[in-house]
Parts: structure tokens; sequence; C-alpha cells
């Protein structure tokens, strides 16, 4: 399912992007107002940003995070815990906009789940 958030967050103009995606994306942070998760982890971040600005140019704004995120949920009386892997990203935009978006990835991209779990 496609969900789409939009807020106007006060704070620093450079940066309301990157602090909202910490709530999202930071263990600690989310653990604060997301208690389902198990495991949540970034477990492949891009090597080189300037990669992924060479494919996307420059129309999609200056990219400042991409990677792969896991997550494991735990269990409750509704539902079975869950394992999910996530490619997602953060994009600047010059007038102080973002867009923090993710998708989650499809089985034949199994292979990317941490051997350990």
């Amino acid at each position: 399912p496609l969900m789409r958030f939009r807020s106007t967050l006060h704070g620093p103009l450079k940066k309301r992007g990157e602090c909202f995606s910490e709530i999202i994306s930071v263990p600690d942070l989310r653990q604060k107002w997301d208690t389902t998760n198990a495991i949540f982890d970034t477990i492949f971040s891009a090597a080189s940003l300037d990669e992924v600005r060479k494919h996307q140019g420059n129309k999609y704004g200056e990219p400042s995070v991409f990677g792969i995120g896991y997550v494991k949920t735990k269990p409750s009386f509704v539902v079975s815990p869950r394992e999910q892997l996530t490619l997602f990203g953060l994009q600047n935009f010059p007038s102080g906009a973002s867009i923090i978006w993710g998708m989650e990835l499809e089985e034949d991209q199994n292979y990317l789940f941490p051997e350990d779990q």
C-alpha cells in the first residue's frame, strides 16, 4: 500500500528532513514510539552518494541517505513476527523541503537478509 504523509515542520531550514528521518531510522529514537520492532537496523548504506546522484540526476533533489534496512517485528496476540527488507532514501531540495521514501523489497532480494537471522 502507498502511504503519503505531508506535514510542515519547524526548525533549522536545512536539517528538517534529516531530523525527522532520524525519528524513523535511528533505532533508539524509533523504539521510543514504535515498540513492535524486535530488530531495526540499516544493513547496507550507499558507499558513495555521488553514485546515487549520478544515476538519479538532479530532478529528484539532493540525496543525503540511501540504503537498505532490515526490520523484524515482535509477535503479538494478533499477528505473527515478520521480517522485511526496505530500500529507503532521503532527498533534500533547495527550498528546504525533503522527501523520505521507502519501499519493501521483493522476494528475489531475500539473499540480502542478515545471515544470522
